[in-house]
């Protein structure tokens, strides 16, 4: 194992200074050489971090590496500078250090053939087939093989971009190049700014290097594509068979292995894209700008085609599969960041599942140890789509999402007059108008869009009952339009006449409304009714809103039949009934946020022990009882653990009934409400 831990880097492109920052930024002593000025320029020295500027032949180089105590030395020059490399190998094994060749990237391009992209093994082959053609060029491929096209007479419609430092500036004058001619500036190009020079400067014909992600070479073929011009690409030298170049990843695993180190995970800067339809002007320019950065996309596969083409492409958008993916790749060696992004159709912000994947991503990030920089990107969502569309304002509507949700939001439909709804597919949507229809509620209008923003975008403007037997396939949202809503009364209270009974107990409705104020239901509640009986303060709760999780415990059977046809006659949905003994059937239920006992069969200890248990935040109870001795058998409980707010209140209810000309009072049996908190576990 070597002692002495200093690298020494050949190599002012874009993966050179990656690598020096890298090494540098984990405690590596690290020299960077440079051949000009300006790439000087564009490194910041720094404890650990020197930089070295001015050509070295392959002497100078052996005596750098013998007087510097290097360990290793890294070959970072670009893909295409083959003398260099050849000096710099020839320099370390002189010297007897340890030489690692890093191999740029490039893009495998096979299939592009045709008189529009042509490869070319050099720039005297490329400067011959240019004189071959008509109009202007847009040089690209580095100021050093200039003198070719120049010695071929091209010189009066050539135009060269270069980099913007005195070296290069000199060398065009000296090959007759000036003025106009010389674009110098400093990559890396976008693909819409070599669109703005091939216009400018009326370019027909462009000349670029095989150079990879790095060098920008996607953006520049991109551009060509789109204004129709010929592309002659310079192929990279072949790769020395004795020394083959090695990835980033390989050169850091060697370096660790060499010096016994161990390096920390990349920063990762993961954006969370909304892409609205799913077509490229559905997406913001901060969004365009992030995918074309990105490295790693995921998503369905119908919004993965807008990812670059140099990006590694994951089909997933869950949680789970995005973080396994991401965080194994930020966890392999020499990468100083990951640029990862995930596309999501819609908006980010509405019923979107980038929610689910940010919190889950900070989740193990946090726990993994890795520095997570994460960006919300919003896109256009389903519903402005449709609403742009069909010309139907959605301010005034209430905004629904069923995609892979469970229930029926038919009874949300019904009390609205303006329903947006964002269904799993057409199939979903037909079983929700199904069911509208069975209610007779089958003449709501009904607005759905297919394919939004895209080209075979189309509006189906029909009734729920006729979408309901309809062959309508793929992806769509909807506007429902309920010209006679049934309007959702505020506040609890229907009659007990309104329920059926049987024989079986109910609780009377004052005693109902009293029992639900105290029970404090929010929308994201999930409530509990034990000993359910008729299921009348379940259907009450779940009459409060389509949000709240209502769970009717009964042991009765008939019990359960009865909840069942009083859940259908009050028009609710989110009621499941469960026919089993409390506290065993509790187990198999999610963790209740309210809990109403009406019944506990002599259980009351167990049923709130489980109650308890089973969740981390506070849990609302409220309990009646009719007897001194069960009133009695309550404060025993209660004053065995630790609760809250806890209020005991005696009702006592008279009701009018009439005696020939004359109405009197009757009193009902007096009935104790408990209520109160439990904050934390105890033993009972």
């Amino acid at each position: 194992m070597c002692n002495n831990k200093s690298i020494l880097i050949f190599g002012g492109t874009t993966e050179g200074r990656r690598a020096a920052e890298y090494l540098a930024g984990t405690g590596l002593s690290c020299t960077v050489c440079v051949a000009t000025s300006y790439g000087e320029k564009l490194l910041k020295e720094g404890e650990k971090l020197k930089i070295r500027s001015g050509r070295l032949d392959s002497e100078g180089m052996a005596a750098l590496m013998e007087e510097g105590g290097f360990s290793i030395v890294v070959d970072a020059t670009h893909p295409y500078a083959s003398e260099a490399g050849e000096n710099i190998r020839a320099a370390a094994k002189r010297a007897g250090i340890k030489y690692l060749r890093l191999k740029r990237a490039l893009p495998r391009r096979e299939n592009e053939t045709g008189e529009r992209f042509r490869k070319v093994s050099s720039e005297r082959e490329a400067a011959e087939c240019l004189k071959e053609e008509e109009g202007n060029i847009l040089l690209t491929s580095g100021v050093q093989g200039l003198s070719a096209f120049t010695e071929a007479g091209l010189s009066d419609r050539l135009f060269v971009r270069v980099l913007p430092s005195e070296e290069s500036i000199r060398l065009c004058a000296e090959n007759g190049i000036t003025g106009r001619h010389v674009i110098a500036m400093q990559g890396p190009f976008s693909e819409e700014l070599n669109l703005g020079l091939i216009k400018e400067f009326e370019i027909k014909l462009l000349v670029t290097k095989i150079s990879g992600r790095e060098g920008g070479f996607e953006e520049k073929l991109q551009a060509a594509d789109k204004e129709g011009i010929t592309v002659l690409a310079i192929e990279p030298p072949e790769e020395n068979e004795e020394k083959p170049g090695l990835s980033m990843e390989e050169i850091f695993k060697e370096i660790s292995g060499e010096l016994g180190l161990s390096f920390p995970p990349a920063k990762v800067i993961f954006s969370l894209i909304g892409a609205g339809g799913g077509m490229n002007k559905d997406l913001t320019f901060e969004a365009l700008s992030a995918l074309k950065e990105a490295e790693i996309v995921f998503g369905s596969p119908r919004l993965l085609k807008l990812a670059g083409e140099g990006a590694k492409a994951f089909p997933f958008y869950t949680a789970e599969r995005i973080a396994d993916a991401l965080f194994k790749e930020a966890e392999r060696p020499g990468r100083l960041f990951i640029r990862a992004a995930a596309l999501f159709s819609g908006d980010t912000g509405f019923f979107s599942g980038a929610k689910n994947v940010a919190e889950s991503l900070k989740t193990q990030a946090e726990n993994k140890g890795i520095e997570l920089e994460m960006r919300l990107l919003p896109g256009i969502s389903s519903v402005s789509l449709l609403s742009a569309a069909s010309g139907i304002s959605y301010d005034d509507a209430e905004l629904i999402s069923h995609h892979g949700r469970k229930g029926n939001p038919a009874i949300n439909i019904i009390r609205n007059r303006k329903t947006f709804l964002l269904p799993s597919d057409a199939e979903d949507l037909k079983k929700i108008c199904v069911c509208l229809s069975k209610k007779g509620y089958g003449g709501i209008r009904l607005c759905a869009g297919f394919e939004l923003s895209n080209e075979n975008e189309r509006l189906l403007r029909t009734s729920a009952g006729e979408f309901a037997g309809s062959s309508e396939t793929g992806l769509c949202c909807a506007f429902f339009l309920n010209d006679s809503p049934r309007l959702n009364q505020l506040t609890p209270g229907l009659p007990d006449d309104f329920f059926e009974r049987g024989r079986v107990p109910m609780t009377k409705e004052e005693l109902r409304e009293l029992i639900l104020c105290k029970l404090k239901l929010s929308k994201e509640a999930v409530f509990y009714d034990i000993g359910s009986g008729t299921g009348s303060i379940a259907v009450e709760a779940a009459r409060l809103s389509g949000s709240i999780r209502v769970f009717a415990l009964e042991k009765n059977e008939e019990a359960c039949a009865l909840i069942r046809k009083n859940a259908e006659k009050a028009g609710v949905e989110n009621i499941r009934v469960c026919q089993g003994e409390a506290p065993h059937i509790i187990e198999e239920l999610p963790p209740p946020t309210h809990v109403f006992i009406g019944g506990s069969g002599g259980r009351l200890k167990e049923i709130l022990q489980r109650v308890r248990l089973l969740e981390e935040g506070p849990v609302r109870v409220v309990l009646s009882a009719v007897t001194l001795e069960t009133l009695s058998e309550i404060q025993r409980i209660l004053s065995g653990f630790s609760n809250e707010n806890a209020e005991f209140v005696s009702v006592n209810i008279n009701r009018s009934r009439q005696a020939g000309r004359y109405h009197i009072m009757q009193a009902e049996n007096m009935v104790y409400i408990i209520s109160f908190d439990i904050n934390t576990p105890d033993t009972i």
